[in-house]
């Protein structure tokens, strides 16, 4: 510690023990809690998920952090914490998470729900984050313009790419290899006509509910009743009688 200036409002990225020495001097630490400024599930070039921390929480992050969820189509699954992979720049708090031991094309086709949970996580003067934070996302093998179908028009972009090189996902390179070739078209054949549907929340299925149960009762009210005959009058029928008066 000896030399070192601080100064005041500027924050700095220290370990625990100079933490340690600065309580213990009386300097005072902050007690603002870390947070997560942003998130995304990046597919392009390799599948990854960016977590941007807006200060430095390296010290205490760790893959047991982070639950991944395969919420559907099918019962819920949990990626185990082992094919996870945890990579931390401390000079932008850029956590990356990557995935181990998948198939060339990365995540099964699915939704998925990211969990960052906030209990295990604290920042370099110990305060922990207030809440978690989640990321909803979704993987589907060979599509190709992210509309949730592996369509024709993905096979046609997957065609007029073929054998360019250097390629991404969204070109046709299905299993990430830098090439569109045969194998790419293989993988989006074998899932050609497959669909992800978007996932429904509790929140989202209670107001489709409530939309469908308006829409019925419009419907009823919007029917015509249909005419009842009218029992208190009786029709009066005038006939021309003939006469042996004659009219002048």
């Amino acid at each position: 510690m000896n030399g070192m200036v601080f100064h005041w409002q500027q924050r700095y990225d220290i370990n625990a023990l100079e933490v340690a020495v600065l309580k213990d001097i009386g300097i005072r630490m902050e007690t603002r809690a870390p947070a997560v400024v942003s998130s995304q599930f990046l597919f392009d070039t390799n599948q990854r998920i960016q977590v941007q921390f807006d200060e430095s929480v390296r010290a205490s992050l760790s893959t047991a952090d982070f639950t991944l969820t395969r919420t559907g189509p099918g019962s819920p699954s949990t990626i185990p914490t082992a094919d996870l992979k945890l990579d931390y720049n401390r000079t932008t708090n850029l956590a990356t998470l990557s995935f181990l031991n998948m198939p060339s094309t990365g995540l099964p086709s699915g939704n998925y729900e990211l969990t960052i949970n906030h209990s295990g996580i604290t920042d370099l003067a110990g305060n922990a984050m207030a809440a978690d934070a989640k990321l909803d996302f979704f993987t589907l093998v060979g599509d190709l313009n992210r509309d949730r179908t592996v369509s024709i028009n993905d096979f046609i972009t997957l065609a007029s790419n073929l054998n360019k090189t250097p390629a991404t996902y969204s070109d046709g390179d299905l299993n990430y290899d830098g090439i569109v070739s045969i194998s790419d078209f293989i993988d989006l054949s074998a899932n050609f006509n497959s669909t992800v549907p978007a996932q429904t929340t509790p929140q989202a299925a209670l107001a489709l509910a409530q939309s469908s149960k308006v829409d019925s009762i419009a419907a009823n009210n919007d029917t015509p009743m249909p005419l009842q005959p009218d029992h208190g009058r009786r029709a009066h029928h005038h006939r021309l009688r003939s006469s042996s008066t004659p009219i002048y």
